[in-house]
Formats: structure tokens, C-alpha cells, sequence
């Protein structure tokens, strides 16, 4: 029997063969990370191409600044008080034209302006006029100034009983005589809600000997409302803003000189210091 010769290349895989493949792969891990390590990110053949810029052109290119916080804060802040002096020169037939260049900003630091004056000169004429239009706007005290109404309405639903008479007397059942009445009685129960007919200030809250506790409203232009016959724990006070609607008190039994009639509110309405029908200004 022959005898097989050696094969030497296939006994050194079969013994070193092991290692030889581990040594490859060390070596390609090895090139691998110098591949990485050493390739540039922003290497121009990778930019995006951004028509003929290219991104990394745009980003090597930008040598804006970033704005300290300073600078944005001041972009973004809107002065509280601006005060603008404008002038105004109008041709004949033609648009007002405005002068930027006389716009003027009050330093906040000044205090901030009461009134706002505006002056617009030389209207309707080319060479100017001794005449000029001065408006003045001027800021008002809105927690001192008078509160006025604008409209009324009823303080209590209910039928009137005794309507108002001045001009003619009416027999009083309570006192058993005949008198002017200078209001109108709306019938309403026993603390029934009696509310403000009209935006307005408490002026005045009293006992009167013949017709109870009194609530006495100030609604501006020379109109005050009166209201009689209350109960005596009323949720108003002397002073107090009211507005149409508003509860000042309830329907009492205080009024000594009407005690014989149904439960009601006496109710009267003063214009320029005369007595009126309180249905004149009632819906």
C-alpha cells in the first residue's frame, strides 16, 4: 500500500489557522477605526447641495454673531409710554402727508405723559396760516369720577298700587286725609329684592319718622332715585358704586304713614331737584 504524501500548507491552516484568522480580524477592526476616526464629517463631497450653495458653504460662511441676551431683550421689549409729535401738511386736494422725521419717543424716565397733545398746522393753505387745529386728550381719574346711567330699569316687579301725583290729591287710608304722593308704591311682598334702577352712588342712607328707612342713589345729570319703606339691614353703604340691577336692600314695613296699605316700595325720582313721575324714565 502507497503511502499519502504530506500536504504542508494544509497541515499549517489545519494547526495556525485559528490564529491567523483572529490577526485579520484584529486588523480590520484596527482600519475600521482609523477610517473613522480620521474621516471628516464635513468633508465638501458630502455637503447638501442647497442650489448652488452648498450647506457646509452656508455654515463656514455665517459669521453672524450670536445676540447676547441683551441684544435679544431689547428686540423683543415694547417701550410702555410712546408719545408721538406729528406733524401733519396737507396740500390742496391731496392726502395728508406725515413727517416721520418729527416723531419724538418721551424717555420713560420723564414719567409717563397725563395728557397727549397733537397740533396740526398749516391746513387748506401752501404758505401756512396763523390758524391751527390743537386737540387735547387728557387721562381721567376713573375711581373718582361720577358714575352716570345710561338706562334704568324697574327695582322690583310688581303692580303699582298708588301712582305718582303732585297736581292732584290722593286720600291717604293710613293718616285719613288727602295729600300729594310724590312717588309711585309697586307692591311687593316682605323682603322682597329692591335693586338700583341705574348705575349710580350711594349718596345717602337715613330713617325717615314717616316713611322708613331711605336709600338715596346719585345716577349724574342732576337724577337721583329714592327708595322708601326699606327694610332696615339695607347692603349698601354711604358711598358705594351701584350699577342698574344691583341689590341695595329688601322690601320693609318702616314707613309709618303708609302702614295700612299692602306691602310695597315707595319709589321717587328727583330730576334738577323737582319731584317726577319715576315712569318717565322707567322701560
Amino acid at each position: 500500500m502507497k503511502k499519502k504524501k504530506p500536504n504542508k500548507i494544509v497541515d499549517f491552516f489545519a494547526e495556525k489557522g485559528f490564529y491567523i484568522i483572529l490577526i485579520l480580524c484584529i486588523a480590520a477592526i484596527g482600519i475600521s477605526g482609523y477610517v473613522l476616526f480620521f474621516s471628516n464629517p464635513y468633508d465638501n463631497d458630502n455637503d447638501l447641495d442647497l442650489g448652488d450653495n452648498k450647506l457646509g458653504d452656508v455654515l463656514k460662511n455665517d459669521s453672524s454673531p450670536a445676540p447676547t441676551p441683551y441684544e435679544v431683550e431689547l428686540q423683543t421689549e415694547i417701550p410702555d409710554y410712546a408719545v408721538r409729535d406729528t406733524e401733519v401738511v396737507m396740500a390742496d386736494d391731496e392726502d395728508p402727508i406725515i413727517d416721520d422725521d418729527s416723531v419724538n419717543v418721551i424717555d420713560e424716565d420723564e414719567g409717563k405723559p397725563e395728557s397727549v397733545m397733537a397740533e396740526v398746522g398749516n391746513l387748506g393753505d401752501e404758505k401756512g396760516s396763523d390758524a391751527g387745529l390743537t386737540s387735547s386728550i387728557s387721562t381721567t381719574d376713573y375711581d373718582t369720577a361720577p358714575v352716570t346711567a345710561s338706562f334704568f330699569v324697574w327695582p322690583v316687579n310688581g303692580e303699582i298700587i298708588e301712582r305718582f301725583s303732585v297736581d292732584e290729591l290722593v286720600f291717604s287710608d293710613t293718616l285719613g286725609d288727602w295729600r300729594v304722593h310724590t312717588g309711585i308704591d309697586i307692591a311687593a311682598g316682605l323682603g322682597t329684592q329692591v335693586c338700583a334702577m341705574g348705575d349710580g352712588k350711594v349718596e345717602d342712607i337715613y330713617t325717615d319718622e314717616l316713611m322708613g328707612v331711605t336709600v338715596v342713589i346719585d345716577h349724574g345729570n342732576s337724577v337721583k332715585s329714592v327708595y322708601r319703606n326699606l327694610m332696615d339691614n339695607v347692603v349698601v353703604k354711604v358711598g358705594d358704586t351701584v350699577y342698574a340691577g344691583d341689590v341695595i336692600g329688601g322690601v320693609g314695613q318702616t314707613a309709618d304713614n303708609e302702614l295700612l296699605d299692602p306691602p310695597h316700595l315707595h319709589l321717587e325720582v328727583i330730576r334738577n331737584g323737582a319731584q317726577i313721575d319715576p315712569c318717565d324714565l322707567l322701560p
